[in-house]
């Protein structure tokens, strides 16, 4: 076992270099990775309050260099894995992993861009073509057949098996801990990897995503959880559904995939529930199931047929020596505002933004879009109500950012004093108006009332930004609306909002970006009380 040690003064000027902020500390760009790394790296620096258990993060520095090398080759191409200890003055500071390759990013021509977490595949069409809509070219790759779905299973029941033979288990498997790629062939990337547990040990405390935890009572890290969350993944997938537990698209592919599912998911001894090997079989039968059927050609002489799925697997194996086809936020991940691993992390606006996401979860890697509300409004209530969307939900910073917009809202319809609270002093929105005062009285003289406010997505870029897309609907006094059609009297705006993050965890409104924003459909009902 070969353990690689470096210090925060090895890496260069990292901390002009920050990528992201998670639920556990900070994310940096080394100029340069030691101890004979080769490609790029990123350094992971814990923040001083969390319990570290440094001999086992130590461990796990030094497991993928002890495995053969068929196995450690595999793995290495699927997991964000810690490949340095990182340590100042005796005490271990954090590690250094690889940085997420441009094919696991939401767009793969810009280096800027989300990465590509798998919870995209757990939408609908409708839900992904909003996403495109709003900016986000790459969403439209993930609306994708039943074949890419059965390929992204497989390659993700082979890693976990391979963890599982060599004593490592995966604890918080989630859409979120899982970045994807469908080109040239769907592969997966598992992040957040310092939260596994190797040996019967974890470095740092087990952590699970809102509605993929284990039934209650269980421990969270175990063959058996990674054997009833990978059960949850498949039904999901297959729903296109962030919560679902009903097997019946999934049987519609494999009457023997959704049985798989069903033992996984069913209440009772943990221990009964099918190990991820078992999945392998049959996973491979419903994707040589999904082969196209070789194509007649238009000449005399007879043509081979094309092979099927599993001998062009087969044949992949020979090459890669190994039988087994993985590599290196947000907290978006879809699901539950009790999302434990995404605790506000307080970071500070700065512009502009750009920057590299990074492979730690919670880092900026959000973007979510046009979906149908959640089923109920943020709370505390507000006057003006701010439905987060799902994959929102268990964002850091949601919920303040919702109670932000709320007020903010609630402010414009009946208290403008309210509404200024929410703006950043220092920021554009009074500026550009020429003062708080006159922004106030441009409201006052519009009799603006907004309504059908939603949160569609929370973005923490590389530079510590957060911008946030929010969507509503305003209606107004003739001559003032819009700049670009000012005679309208109901629009319906989509804006993102740059926010300033404060250190007690709050948030205010910096500037805000908005296209020529349409009309509202015709009858709309202007039931406002300042429509007149």
């Amino acid at each position: 076992m070969t353990v690689i040690r470096c210090s925060p003064e090895d890496l260069g000027p990292y901390e002009e270099h920050r990528l992201g902020t998670g639920g556990q500390g900070h994310v940096y760009a080394v100029s340069g990775a030691p101890g004979g790394l080769t490609g790029e790296y990123v350094y992971k620096a814990y923040r001083r309050d969390i319990d570290v258990d440094a001999a086992v993060l130590e461990e796990m520095t030094g497991f993928l260099s002890g495995l053969p090398a068929a196995e450690r080759s595999f793995l290495d191409e699927r997991l964000a894995w810690p490949a340095a200890l990182v340590e100042d003055g005796g005490r271990v500071t954090g590690f250094l992993m690889r940085r997420v390759p441009g094919r696991f990013l939401l767009d793969p021509g810009d280096p800027h861009a989300p990465t590509a977490a798998m919870q995209f595949l757990l939408n609908g069409s409708a839900h992904l073509r909003n996403m495109a809509a709003v900016g986000h070219r790459g969403a439209l790759r993930f609306d994708t057949g039943p074949a890419d779905r059965l390929g992204l299973l497989a390659d993700v029941a082979r890693t976990i098996d391979t963890l599982h033979r060599n004593g490592a288990v995966v604890g918080d498997l989630s859409p979120k801990n899982l970045l994807v790629a469908l080109s040239p062939d769907p592969r997966v990337l598992l992040i957040d990897c310092d939260s596994m547990r190797l040996r019967g040990r974890s470095a740092v405390p087990p952590v699970e995503t809102g509605s993929w935890a284990v039934p209650c009572g269980e421990d969270p890290a175990t063959e058996d959880s990674d054997a009833y969350k990978y059960g949850l993944l498949a039904v999901r997938l297959f729903n296109r559904d962030q919560s679902s537990t009903d097997p019946g698209p999934l049987r519609a592919v494999s009457p023997e995939l959704a049985a798989l599912a069903q033992r996984a998911l069913d209440e009772g001894e943990p221990h009964s529930r099918p190990r991820v090997r078992e999945w392998l079989g049959p996973l491979e039968e419903a994707l040589d199931a999904q082969a196209p059927a070789p194509t007649p050609t238009p000449v005399p002489a007879p043509t081979p047929a094309r092979r099927s799925r599993r001998l062009l697997a087969a044949a992949m194996a020979v090459v890669q020596v190994v039988g087994v086809v993985w590599w290196l936020k947000s907290e978006i991940m879809p699901g539950s505002s009790a999302d434990a691993r995404t605790q506000a992390p307080g970071f500070t606006a700065s512009a502009p933004y750009a920057g590299q996401p990074t492979s730690e979860g919670g880092a900026p890697v959000n973007a979510s879009p046009d979906a149908p509300p959640s089923t109920s409004p943020s709370t505390p209530p507000f006057d003006v109500p701010v439905y987060v969307d799902p994959a929102v939900q268990g964002v850091a910073g949601s919920a303040a950012v919702a109670e932000m917009f709320g007020a903010y809202f609630g402010g414009i319809n009946t208290d403008l004093e309210l509404a200024a609270a929410q703006i950043d002093r220092d920021g554009k929105m009074f500026k550009e108006k020429g003062g708080k005062a006159k922004w106030m009285q441009e409201f006052e003289d519009s009799g603006t009332w907004d309504s059908d406010v939603r949160l569609h997505a929370l973005v923490r870029h590389a530079t510590g930004d957060v911008t946030a897309s929010v969507t509503f609907q305003s209606e107004q006094r003739s001559g003032h609306g819009p700049t670009s059609a000012s005679e309208q009297t109901c629009t319906l705006w989509k804006v993102t909002y740059r926010l300033s993050a404060y250190g007690d965890g709050t948030y205010k409104i910096y500037d805000a970006k908005a296209p020529g924003p349409p009309a509202c459909p015709a009858g709309t009902p202007l039931d406002s009380p300042n429509s007149s």
